[in-house]
Order: C-alpha cells, then structure tokens, then sequence
C-alpha cells in the first residue's frame, strides 16, 4: 500500500511539472555517473541541452530531438542516435565510435574533429556541416548527404559512402583511400588535392595511386 502511494505521488509529481523541468531532469539523469540505465531517453526533446563532456557510452537516444544541443567532447561510443536530430549542434571533438546514427539530422551541425570511427550513418544529413578534420574511417555512410558540407583535411579512408551526395561539398585536402564512392555525385565540389588512393570511384573503376 505504501508503494502504491509513492508511485502516485511520483506520478502527480511529474504531471505537475512544466515541460521544461521535465526536460532539465532529463538533462541532469543524462550527466548522472549513475548506472546505465539514466542513460536512456528514446524520442526525448533535448534542443539545446548542454551536455558538454558526458559521457554517454551505449546511451539509448534514438529520436531526440538534439537540435542545437552542445556535445562537444562527450563520449558517445557505441550510442543509438538512429533517427535523432542533431541540426545545428555542436559535436567538436565528440566521439561517436562505433554509434548508430541511422537517418540522423546533421544539418548545420558543428562537427570539426569528430571521431565517427566505423559509425553506421547510412542515410545521413550532413547538409551544411562543418567536418573539418573529421575522422570518418571505416564509417558507413550509404546515401549520406553531404550537400555543401566542409570537409577540409576530414579523413575517410576505406569507408562505404555509395551513392554518397557531395554536391558543392569543399573537399580540400580529404583523405578517401580505398572508400567506395559507388554512385556518389561531386558536381560542383572543390577536390583541391583531394586523395582518392585506391578508391572505388564513382563509375565503379578502382582510381590508381599518384606517384609521389
């Protein structure tokens, strides 16, 4: 009977609160050193949370909303973000080993120095995005829209971006050794000295290694 009460009061507690105090506990359960399960908000509203260094390693946030939201430094390997909204965020430095980040909004988002090491962003908005130095090895990034992305001196040797869009996208300097560009569109890219090393290039032939 006791619990009973409790569970009722906890829930008229929450009912009570406005939507941005549920979203500050939110916020405050996700900076939590507690076990994993405070690490787990599928579908949250998260915009513009500050979750600078977090560490957030196997999180559950699947369909956030993170628009505007500052992760810069957080620790987000092996995180489910499929779906989520990341526009407009700032992601410097962050790392995203490893992460589910399947259809996820990255328009405008500050991604300089980012660590997608074999992250699975298959259909990716990258639209607008800043990824200098970006580290995308290994990433799957099928479909992925790099429309009028930065991605000066990013390096994504042996990742899959087949029928990749990098349309207008600066590629000065990128490293894309042994990608696979099946499919992918570069009309108007700046490719300035631009590594395609041993990449498959758009019309599926494998490019040769300039001498040095």
């Amino acid at each position: 009977m006791k619990l009973i009460s409790v569970i009722i009061g906890v829930a008229f507690f929450l009912a009570a609160c406005s939507p941005e105090q549920r979203k500050e506990m939110r916020i405050s359960a996700l900076k939590s050193d507690e076990n994993t399960n405070t690490k787990k908000c599928p579908n949250c509203d998260l915009s513009n949370a500050n979750l600078t260094g977090v560490d957030l390693r196997d999180a559950d946030l699947s369909g956030a909303n993170l628009s505007g939201a500052i992760l810069s430094e957080a620790y987000l390997r092996k995180a489910n973000l499929t779906g989520a909204n990341l526009s407009g965020a700032t992601l410097i430095e962050t790392d995203l080993e490893g992460a589910n980040l399947t259809g996820v909004n990255f328009t405008g988002a500050n991604l300089n120095r980012v660590y997608l090491y074999e992250s699975d962003v298959t259909n990716g908005n990258f639209t607008g995005a800043n990824l200098n130095n970006a580290r995308l090895d290994k990433a799957k990034l099928p479909n992925a829209n790099f429309t009028g992305a930065d991605l000066t001196e990013a390096i994504a040797n042996s990742s899959d971006v087949t029928n990749g869009n990098f349309t207008n996208a600066n590629l000065t300097e990128t490293r894309l050794d042994q990608a696979n560009l099946t499919g992918a569109i570069f009309d108007g890219a700046n490719m300035t000295e631009t590594d395609f090393c041993l990449a498959i290039m758009p019309n599926g032939v494998k490019n040769e290694c300039l001498s040095p």
